[in-house]
């Protein structure tokens, strides 16, 4: 990957943003990683999201050199799959204490009848 820590200026004082976004985009400098599981990153590119390079039309990806790109990254990947985690756990926990409940109340409820049918 290279430097970005300084932008570069535009080709042009005519070139739009769009076509800087293209531009940067193609650039194969800009992408690490293989090309089905690459990582953008480029702080020319306004876009905070960018088509996929494998596939373009299907899919985005984040662009990790955009000011907001990181946090977002970080909360899709470590942030979501946390909140998941907690609240199945919640539910795991919350239905288990149903079910104990439930099988605890229908063996009170079998003891209580194997005894009334031997005190017959």
């Amino acid at each position: 990957m290279r430097d970005t820590s300084l932008p570069e200026e535009p080709m042009s004082n005519k070139e739009s943003q769009q076509q800087i976004n293209d531009r940067e985009w193609s650039n194969q400098e800009n992408w690490a990683g293989s090309k089905w599981f690459g990582v953008y990153f480029c702080k020319l590119d306004s876009r905070l999201f960018v088509p996929k390079r494998s596939f373009p039309g299907f899919g985005w990806t984040f662009n990790l050199g955009h000011p907001s790109g990181p946090r977002l990254f970080y909360s899709v990947t470590i942030i979501v799959p946390m909140i998941i985690m907690v609240l199945s756990t919640v539910l795991f926990l919350g239905l288990g204490a149903v079910i104990i409940n439930k099988c605890s109340a229908s063996a009170t409820a079998l003891k209580n009848e194997t005894l009334r049918i031997q005190n017959q």
